[in-house]
Order: structure tokens, then C-alpha cells, then sequence
């Protein structure tokens, strides 16, 4: 079977699509809202994992909370 590698948009390492949403779902369990590219130190773009159906929508939830928390806290300072 073929494995289904997918660029990533700021460097355009190619990952396997499951590790990388592996490597997505896992930050945000983490409670992590900046979550980096596994090949650079680029961020993943929030829209992309807001957006990505194949994320639950559960996990979805919780990292746009991630986000306003982080948002939050940075105006705070």
C-alpha cells in the first residue's frame, strides 16, 4: 500500500498525513497552542488544524480554547 505523505506548507517536508495528525493531536492533549512543525521550527498555521475534519471535533474544541487562553494571556501582558 501507498503511504500518504502530505508537504507541510512552511517547508514542504512530506510526512505520512496519520503521523502528522499524530503529531497534532498529541501537542494539543499536551494543552499546547503554538504547535511546530515536526521538521522546522515554523508554528502550524491554526486555521490548518481548526479546519482539519480528520482532527475530532472535540480535539478541535479544545485547541481553539488553547488559542484564546494563549491570546488571553498575551494581552495580559
Amino acid at each position: 500500500p501507498l503511504i500518504d505523505l502530505q508537504p507541510t506548507a512552511c517547508c514542504h517536508e512530506k510526512f505520512c498525513r496519520r503521523c502528522l495528525l499524530a503529531h497534532v493531536t498529541t501537542h494539543i492533549r499536551q494543552g499546547k497552542a503554538n504547535i511546530q512543525c515536526p521538521a522546522c521550527p515554523e508554528p502550524i498555521n491554526p486555521f490548518t488544524i481548526l479546519y482539519n475534519v480528520e482532527i475530532p471535533l472535540a480535539l478541535r474544541e479544545r485547541y481553539q480554547e488553547l488559542l484564546a487562553r494563549d491570546l488571553s494571556e498575551k494581552q495580559d501582558t
